[in-house]
């Protein structure tokens, strides 16, 4: 969870006419409003939204001063013409900010990364935010209906929190307002209700997007611990199946039996960082909702060395004693013919989640491999006798050669092979589909995979990352070559100092 003292910040300001009969914008108090509680709902774990009602310039001022570095979009809703924006003083008089002398403002703040001026002909004041650095902006190029305005906010931030990027917010924002109030198949539902100016192009979205490109990709963050960050590494959940819905129904389960779930990977895919990424951002967070944060406890223990040799009794005897160590129980493991209900009993005093690590080198692999987890996944772990148990979650890491095998090792290699082994285990997980589940083999990291992860996490800091990484954007590279790299980054990062950016760094050899 976010500290709620150094979360950024999403700041939502309006100001109205309240002089002038007929322009009091009805829907810019409604568009904030509906703004306000989107974000706090959907982004409030990652976000501290800041609302401004017919705001000032001494009411933006205060809050640029309050939060400074913490401000990461600024959305405003209002009247403007290409100079100003108008704002809101008192019942008599109105005040202005000035487009030049505001738009040096806004980029003298650090971490700002969107200004969202949702007001009439803006698109001056955007180009001004490109002079002046400022990220990205959207803008008007010219006069703008109330109702439009509405609607294309409210469209984009709705995407926006889907975790979707600026441009791809945008772009359906810009679909939607056009169905909404295009059906005479013109654009004029968009503009304000008076003649359209002479250089005014009526087929023309009014509105757009301007500064650099590259951050045309941003999304809205997630909310992280920033205490234990690298173990985030790549965002990889499109590569494998997302088991996080599966862990979470066998959480709850309470008479669940223990699942085994099989992830495929050559060595410098590293599926253990994947698993352990999985474990502090989602299982600690998970066991502790459903059990209470005082029983919530996640125990996570690596069993040793997969016994690869022997007949499957010999085997069988020889991965329950390697359980035993790895808990540390003395005299459990010890008979020939002991349970998993011995283990458990004890276990079950220490905490409410376990987390079984298993590595099995296919090079090792045969016949036996395939019988032992068979007999791991099925027969072994039958507790459900016990009043009581943790909730197991086993990962079996199924690490293959970096190399593929040439011809003739593949044919000698029969069904030991990459394909003969994944053939066995999908077999083995239909047979066994409420206990096991395969998950889909582990891919060398694609320069989108670290554009995605930086967004995700840190979209100002970090955004230079995937370029350090990849000097050529079409080359993988294996998360060997990508973790050590993102450890560094992130060891670098001051995530105390809002919105810096890491130092330049040099590709590893």
């Amino acid at each position: 969870m976010t500290d709620s003292r150094t979360k950024p910040v999403i700041f939502l300001a309006y100001a109205n006419d309240r002089l002038q009969a007929g322009r009091y914008l009805r829907d810019a108090v409604e568009e904030i409003h509906f703004l306000r509680d989107l974000l706090e709902d959907r982004v409030g774990e990652s976000y501290e939204v800041i609302v401004r009602d017919n705001a000032s310039l001494d009411d933006l001022f205060e809050v640029f001063d309050l939060y400074k570095e913490r401000i990461r979009i600024f959305h405003f809703a209002g009247h403007a013409n290409n100079l100003s924006l108008l704002l809101d003083q008192n019942r008599s008089t109105q005040s202005r900010a000035g487009r030049d002398g505001f738009t040096r403002e806004l980029a003298a703040l650090p971490g700002l990364q969107l200004v969202f001026l949702n007001a009439c002909t803006t698109r001056s004041h955007a180009m001004e935010m490109v002079r002046q650095g400022v990220p990205v902006s959207i803008a008007t190029a010219t006069d703008i209906g109330d109702r439009a305005a509405y609607l294309f906010s409210t469209y984009f931030y709705q995407q926006l929190v889907e975790r979707k990027s600026l441009v791809e917010a945008f772009d359906v924002a810009e679909r939607r307002v056009l169905a909404a109030l295009g059906a005479d198949g013109s654009y004029r539902g968009l503009y304000w209700e008076v003649p359209l100016q002479p250089e005014t192009d009526p087929s023309q979205f009014p509105w757009g997007i301007y500064g650099e490109q590259l951050q045309w990709r941003l999304r809205l963050r997630k909310a992280v611990n920033s205490t234990s960050l690298w173990p985030l590494m790549v965002d990889r959940d499109r590569q494998v199946i997302d088991f996080r819905d599966a862990v979470e129904r066998i959480l709850a389960d309470v008479n669940h039996a223990p699942h085994t779930f099989i992830i495929h990977g050559a060595r410098a895919e590293r599926p253990q960082s994947l698993v352990t990424r999985f474990i502090e951002t989602d299982l600690q967070q998970l066991s502790e909702q459903i059990f209470g944060s005082s029983r919530g406890v996640v125990h996570e223990h690596q069993v040793r060395n997969w016994p690869y040799t022997g007949a499957l009794e010999q085997r069988q005897r020889e991965l329950k004693r390697r359980l035993a160590q790895a808990m540390n129980f003395s005299g459990i493991g010890v008979s020939r013919d002991w349970t998993a209900s011995e283990m458990v009993r004890t276990l079950n005093l220490k905490a409410r989640t376990v987390v079984l690590h298993h590595t099995i080198s296919t090079e090792k692999w045969d016949n036996t491999t395939l019988k032992l987890i068979r007999w791991y996944a099925q027969e072994f772990w039958q507790i459900q006798t016990l009043r009581e148990f943790p909730q197991f979650v086993i990962f079996l890491n199924l690490l293959y050669p970096e190399d593929r095998p040439n011809f003739l090792q593949r044919f000698l290699g029969g069904k030991r092979g990459r394909n003969g082994i994944k053939e066995q285990l999908n077999s083995l997980d239909t047979e066994l589909e409420e206990q096991l589940s395969v998950l889909a083999e582990l891919k060398p990291i694609r320069y989108e995979d670290v554009v995605s992860w930086v967004d995700d996490y840190f979209p100002v800091e970090l955004a230079d990352l995937p370029d350090v990484l990849f000097s050529d954007r079409d080359k993988r590279l294996t998360m060997e070559v990508v973790e050590p790299e993102l450890r560094r980054a992130l060891e670098t990062l001051n995530l105390e100092d809002g919105g810096r950016r890491v130092e330049d760094r040099r590709r590893a050899d």
